[in-house]
């Protein structure tokens, strides 16, 4: 499937104005202000950024004529003019578009930082990848991808943060990129996928039945190299039961396990590794 491009789309709004309240480069060709019926505009996306102090009922309307004119449209609603929004505010308009465009989520971004990710994830890619914003709630953490999606989960679920005390839950940080969340002086980031991992059980077992089949292609590396060399099981320094876990693609081996495979191939560890890579099959399995 091809990955569709996003432009981003101001209803009654000043391009030049936008781009100097983010202080980002984004080109011209990419901030409309202005739909046309045009066959290619159904081939892209839109990012909409709209004021909350527009008509709840107009809104409706432009949202509704920009999903009829693109391939795809994400509602982003801002208020006070692109200034951060008070949390009270926008709560029934906010409400009208999710009840109206169940498929079009609406943000409010928290800050100008969250609206620069969102932007830079849809001009540049990496949507379902990235964080706009996230905020915790007693033992509840929020985040909204770049979608823009709502994940929710505790916080005891995300499994680097259960040793954690409580009071440093709070001490994290959006990266600039939203490729993560950073709690610094811990030294624990975490990503989407590893948020995603903890809440999904689809995305659970996708990435299970991922991780196996690479499991499975860096086995038949570590085999397809052993018989290259004419290496016995008995040969290779570990036990015999360890080395068939490992070459069934049921065990990835450690960092030791590796070195004493790579002393049994007469090879440093960074040989090994490189020729087990060289190894791998490139079919899929």
């Amino acid at each position: 499937m091809a990955t569709i491009e996003y432009d981003l789309l101001l209803p009654n709004g000043n391009r030049n104005d936008f781009k100097s309240s983010l202080n980002i480069k984004i080109p011209n060709d990419r901030v409309l202000t202005l739909l046309r019926d045009h066959p290619r505009r159904k081939e892209r996306g839109l990012l909409m950024i709209a004021d909350l102090a527009t008509s709840p009922h107009k809104l409706v309307d432009e949202i509704s004529h920009a999903k009829k004119l693109s391939a795809e449209l994400t509602g982003v609603t801002l208020l006070n003019q692109y200034n951060p929004p008070k949390q009270a505010d926008g709560i029934s308009t906010w409400e009208l578009l999710l009840n109206k465009f169940p498929d079009v989520q609406p943000y409010i971004p928290i800050d100008i930082a969250s609206l620069r990710r969102i932007i830079n994830a849809h001009l540049y890619g990496g949507r379902s990848q990235r964080i706009a914003s996230a905020q915790l709630r007693d033992d509840e953490l929020l985040i909204w991808s770049c979608e823009p999606k709502l994940y929710s989960c505790l916080m005891g679920d995300l499994k680097p943060l259960r040793s954690v005390n409580r009071e440093q839950w709070e001490s994290f940080e959006v990266s600039s990129s939203g490729s993560y969340l950073s709690w610094e002086k811990l030294d624990i980031d975490i990503d989407l996928d590893t948020i995603r991992y903890a809440i999904d059980p689809e995305f659970k077992e996708q990435q299970d039945q991922k991780r196996h089949q690479e499991l499975l292609r860096y086995a038949k590396g570590i085999v397809r190299l052993r018989q290259e060399h004419k290496l016995s099981r008995k040969e290779c320094g570990i036990s015999d039961y360890e080395l068939r876990q490992i070459e069934s693609g049921k065990v990835m081996p450690n960092h030791e396990i590796l070195r004493t495979l790579a002393v049994a191939h007469k090879m440093s560890l960074s040989d090994y590794l490189e020729a087990v890579s060289q190894a791998i099959p490139v079919e899929n399995i």
